[in-house]
Order: C-alpha cells, then sequence, then structure tokens
C-alpha cells in the first residue's frame, strides 16, 4: 500500500512539473471542456503518445487525440453542456477549430448531441473520405477501412460531401441526410443515396444519445445546476441497449494506434446567421 501511495504521489508531481496539460500549464485561448473520460485516451504528437488525458484537462487547437478501443471521451462546448460529442476507440482526431468547430477524424467513431450552436457557427466533421456540416443536429460519423458512414438522428438535415485526393469537395451539392437517414462515402467518391437506418443503427445512436446526455447532466449536478434529462430511459433498457452496442459495435481496427499527423482539409457550407 505505502508503495502504490507513493507511486501516485510521484506520477502526481512528475504531471505537474511536466505535464503541458497540468494545472499551471493551461493552454491559452478558447478551449473544449472534458467532461467525461473512461478507458485509455492520448494527447498525441509526431512522436507517439505525449500524456495520457483526464477529465481535468483541457484542450485547444492543435491537438491529436488518440482513443483506445472500448475506452471514449466525452467533450463539451460551452459551460452549458447543450453541445457535446463523444469519441470512441479505436480514433485518431485532430482539433482543427473551437467556434464554429472544425474536427478531422483519421479513423474512428464520433458521435455528436448539438442542441444549441452560436449563430451562424456550422460544426464540421472531417475524415479522409468526406466532409460532414451541420448547423445543429444529433449524429454519428464513422470511419474504417477507407470508408466513412454518416447516420442523422434528428429531425435537422446532415449535409455529407465527399472528398478528392486534394482534399476537395467533389461537388458542390451536397447528400442531405433527413431523420433516420444514413450514407456510405468511400474515399475520394460521391456519397452514397440516403437509406434508412436499420433497427440496430438505430438503437446504438439512442444508447449514445442516453449516455452523452447523463454525462453532461451529471457534470452539471456536480456543479450545482440541476438540469433533468432528456430522455427518460429505465434501468432496464439501458442495460438492453448497452448489451446489443457492444455486441455490434466490436472495432476492426489493428491492435496499434497510429500516429501520424492528418492531411487538414476544408468543409463548408456556412450556417446562415
Amino acid at each position: 500500500m505505502t508503495r502504490y501511495i507513493f507511486t501516485i504521489f510521484f506520477f502526481l508531481c512528475w504531471s505537474t512539473l511536466s505535464c503541458p496539460l497540468a494545472s499551471g500549464n493551461q493552454p491559452d485561448g478558447p478551449f473544449l471542456d472534458i467532461i467525461g473520460i473512461e478507458g485509455e485516451v492520448f494527447l498525441l504528437n509526431n512522436e507517439g503518445i505525449q500524456t495520457y488525458l483526464t477529465d481535468e484537462d483541457n484542450l485547444k487547437v492543435g491537438y491529436m487525440i488518440g482513443v483506445a478501443e472500448y475506452s471514449f471521451i466525452d467533450i463539451a462546448y460551452e459551460k452549458s453542456r447543450d453541445n457535446v460529442t463523444r469519441i470512441r476507440g479505436r480514433s485518431l482526431l485532430l482539433i482543427r477549430a473551437v467556434h464554429p468547430t472544425s474536427l478531422y477524424m483519421e479513423y474512428g467513431d464520433l458521435f455528436a448531441r448539438l442542441n444549441r450552436l452560436p449563430e451562424g457557427a456550422p460544426f464540421e466533421v472531417m475524415t479522409p473520405a468526406s466532409a460532414v456540416s451541420v448547423c445543429g443536429s444529433v449524429f454519428r460519423v464513422t470511419h474504417r477501412a477507407d470508408r466513412t458512414t454518416v447516420y442523422n438522428f434528428f429531425s435537422n438535415a446532415v449535409y455529407v460531401y465527399g472528398l478528392n485526393e486534394e482534399g476537395s469537395v467533389i461537388s458542390e451539392t451536397p447528400i442531405s441526410l433527413e431523420k433516420h437517414d444514413k450514407t456510405r462515402i468511400e474515399n475520394f467518391s460521391l456519397p452514397k443515396n440516403p437509406s434508412p437506418m436499420t433497427g440496430g443503427e438505430m438503437l446504438q445512436c439512442q444508447y449514445l444519445a442516453v449516455s452523452v446526455d447523463q454525462s453532461a447532466a451529471s457534470v452539471l449536478a456536480g456543479a450545482g445546476i440541476v438540469k433533468a434529462l432528456k430522455r427518460n430511459v429505465s434501468k432496464t433498457m439501458r442495460n438492453s441497449l448497452d448489451k446489443i452496442y457492444r455486441q455490434t459495435s466490436r472495432s476492426p481496427e489493428p491492435e496499434h494506434i497510429a500516429v501520424r499527423r492528418p492531411k487538414i482539409f476544408f468543409a463548408r457550407p456556412r450556417c446562415k446567421k
């Protein structure tokens, strides 16, 4: 026990003096708020893993985040926690901009619950195959094995563009996903025509929406702000959704996390003010 306590004390001292995210060394400028972490989540650079992330850390533009398998990180964009994303393993994601938000996902799984974006500020997610732009919605983006799949779980439209090898939009006319629509994009091609989400895909999105709401609500409650969950889901249903989610969400990614600076893309359209 003494050795265990000493190890923790040594790590805390080291992180305070050396870690760029430690207390007293927080980055300047706008940042994203980590409201929850499960498993192993890393801050990466070109040489490899720089440090483990915790919910005490802050994020800023230019940070590259690696999420190990069976892990996730929940990120909020303001104190109200109205706009939250969950990045699940295995994922490699680059923060390009904060307000408006622009993210590049080399590979992985991102779920966004965006209830109240700032007026005129789009939310963009890029992958090697696509550019996804919304003005507020609940959606999911996955990229595995040169294929991006986009799911819209809400009534607000999600706009999806295909990208060429240079990272430019292939067509100025996007595919528009309505509620419970999905599309897939192979690398350097146009998105496929929308098709309905399956029952299993909708259950996965429902599970994620409930879990993200719980994460946001628990942080708000901890800060002394009482906010009811938007979805009242019984414990039995949550357990059922959790079982289905884990059975259908196995990642085909290899055992290692690739570490390389991804190419930066440009996405549109812009939201009207």
